[in-house]
């Protein structure tokens, strides 16, 4: 016999337990298992190990703290990370499908991305500017001419510029801020087409930037009835550019889960928000934010709970009135709150905060959707992070909620009415000492 995974995790829940029997048969076939899993760590793959991979078996030839370097019997290499390896060889040992990613040819290396990413990559095979800024003056018979250079999409890929495999990538991990595809070296190209494959792999942020970017355009392609990449902008960069805005912000999705900085948290943040906002797609919001991992509450999530008609949770209004006591937190405001118990007395700050909401609102929340959008002032906002793009259409206003006195307000009484009651709880705590 041979057990599915399923199987094989049933029986491990039930292996130790009198009262179940399990024939002789099934524990035999269970300990084979346990014992190639047992095997199956980051820590225990060796030289030798082998792997079923696009369709061939691949041995290991080298390892790192995060990589595996693979070849098969014609003595083809590939790489890649450990955590893939281990899962791509338990899917194996019990016979599961995997499904095959796009083999991407470049250079003298072959990468496997996923089809839903490979369709989201700006490919081209048009020669890159010169610059990317300024003005170049060129002189002939004819006259004086003049060139103006404008930057290029950033995460525009030019599949012929040398790619090379980096010895050592301790110096090329990071690279410089504002990045752009034409100024990575052959060595940082192959660092991030590795990224591309498993894009849960951490990395320095500026890699997360650079193809960002590129779901940038998808965002904003068709704005407001408006094409931002106009047609020979997009002949200029690319073969072929088929917007997809829905594949763009699940791919976002993604990349938030994995990559935890506070610049990509704000323009992720903004983009979609904007994107959806003005194709009125409000029903997609929380599709997006249920699948963030912020916990942070900030204006854009407060204005998600609004538009949804949602209360926010005393979780929630917690982590709001710590994030108030802040400066330049929204928008380059003063601190709107302060109450040295929140932090300090965190526990009994939110139970005295439970008790407060139920006496006045009836439950654990507090009802943000009584404020209506139409009411809130804007403010702009930076919302694209691409500066390939025209400035005028990277900043947008936005509705503020923090800029409404009677939030403010109401915020403030709360604040202080918890403070009031944690201060005499703590007296009467000190005093029954």
């Amino acid at each position: 016999m041979k057990l599915t995974e399923k199987d094989y995790k049933l029986i491990r829940d039930c292996i130790d337990k009198p009262e179940i029997e399990i024939s002789y048969e099934i524990k035999e076939e269970y300990l084979k298992y346990e014992h190639i899993l047992q095997k199956l760590t980051i820590d225990k793959i060796n030289i030798g190990d082998s792997v079923k991979y696009l369709g061939k078996q691949y041995f290991v030839i080298e390892t790192s703290k995060n990589y595996v370097a693979i070849k098969d019997e014609l003595g083809r290499t590939n790489t890649m990370t450990r955590i893939e390896f281990i899962e791509r060889k338990r899917k194996e040992i019990f016979d599961n499908s995997i499904e095959e990613q796009n083999v991407v040819e470049i250079g003298d290396y072959i990468f496997n991305i996923p089809e839903s990413r490979l369709k989201l990559l700006l490919i081209t095979k048009r020669e890159p500017n010169e610059a990317d800024f300024g003005i170049k003056y060129t002189m002939n018979i004819w006259g004086t001419f003049e060139t103006v250079y404008k930057p290029e999409e950033p995460s525009a890929i030019y599949p012929f510029l040398p790619i090379k495999y980096p010895a050592n990538r301790s110096d090329l991990d990071i690279i410089k801020k504002k990045p752009s595809y034409k100024y990575l070296t052959p060595e940082q190209r192959w660092i991030y087409f590795n990224w591309l494959q498993d894009i849960s792999q951490p990395i320095d942020i500026n890699y997360v930037f650079l193809y960002y970017y590129g779901l940038e355009r998808h965002l904003i392609h068709n704005f407001k009835n408006e094409l931002i990449l106009q047609n020979e902008e997009s002949t200029k960069y690319l073969d072929h550019f088929l917007p997809n805005i829905d594949s763009a912000i699940d791919e976002i999705i993604e990349l938030r889960k994995y990559h935890h900085d506070y610049s990509f948290s704000h323009f992720s943040l903004h983009s979609v928000f904007y994107s959806l906002m003005i194709r009125k797609q409000t029903d997609k919001f929380w599709n997006f934010f249920k699948e963030s991992s912020y916990t942070d509450v900030d204006n854009i999530k407060l204005l998600m709970a609004i538009y949804s008609g949602s209360e926010i949770t005393s979780d929630a209004l917690l982590s709001l009135l710590e994030i108030l006591r802040h400066p330049n937190y929204f928008y380059n405001r003063k601190p709107l709150l302060d109450s040295k118990y929140i932090y300090q007395r965190n526990e009994i700050f939110k139970a005295e905060l439970d008790c407060l909401l139920i006496e006045r609102y009836g439950s654990k929340s507090f009802p943000i959707n009584k404020f209506s959008i139409e009411d809130i002032p804007q403010t702009t906002v930076e919302i694209f992070a691409n500066y390939s793009i025209p400035q005028k259409q990277r900043f947008h206003s936005i509705p503020n909620i923090t800029a409404v006195p009677e939030f403010i307000s109401e915020l403030r009484e709360i604040m202080s009415v918890v403070d009031e009651k944690v201060k005499k709880r703590l007296r009467c705590r000190k005093r029954n000492r």
